[in-house]
């Protein structure tokens, strides 16, 4: 069954990000993992925000054009013209933008999360719907897909959380260089702490492709 999400602005540039990621962690010899689950079902997004701002500029649009130049003193003849032919303008811009479904398989409807193997470490990564509230990582040794250790989750420093990532224009280009980064900043990471001396599981996942 078709999983869909329509989310925000953020939510769905992070969950395009955490995409490339993947492709990064396969292209380096890396799989993903699981606790639990052996799929990663396909999910299908969209991005609500611009679908809003497209409904409420078209809104907008449609109370500018009822307005009644004779009787209104705040609008001239000119003044709605010029209004119509601005808030056209805004709408078409938004309307080019490619919003058709994304297939991603790590997002939910609030964050996005990862869990890999790569060269005898796991890594798990979250984000959160807030941006202002931590983004979590850990990694550990693994041995044979068993985790030696439960450890404490570290924090990102979310320097690659720029405010493009809030836009509607944020490009595949830029996903790719911000998945680079949290590529990078995950493998250069020490072991977390360890909790305890407990061990865990993991399992192999297949990503579907849809």
């Amino acid at each position: 069954m078709t999983k869909n999400l329509t989310l925000n602005s953020m939510n769905y540039n992070i969950a395009r990000i955490i995409q490339e990621l993947y492709k990064i962690i396969v292209d380096k010899g890396g799989y993903i993992v699981s606790d639990f689950a052996t799929k990663k079902e396909a999910i299908y997004i969209t991005n609500r925000s611009l679908t809003e701002k497209i409904i409420k500029l078209q809104q907008q649009k449609e109370r500018v054009e009822t307005i009644n130049t004779n009787t209104n003193k705040f609008y001239t003849s000119s003044k709605k013209a010029t209004t119509i032919e601005n808030l056209t303008n805004e709408i078409n811009k938004l309307m080019a933008i490619d919003n058709t479904p994304k297939k991603v398989n790590f997002a939910t409807f609030g964050s996005s999360y990862i869990s890999f193997v790569l060269d005898d470490s796991y890594y798990y990564y979250q984000t959160d719907d807030n941006p202002f509230f931590d983004f979590y990582f850990s990694k550990s040794p693994v041995n044979n897909n068993i985790v030696a250790g439960n450890r404490y989750l570290d924090s990102d420093t979310k320097d690659w959380l720029t405010d493009d990532i809030f836009t509607f224009y944020f490009t595949d280009k830029q996903a790719k260089e911000k998945a680079i980064q949290i590529f990078n900043m995950l493998i250069n990471a020490p072991y977390s702490k360890k909790h305890d001396n407990r061990t865990k599981k993991i399992f192999v996942c297949d990503v579907l492709e849809g």
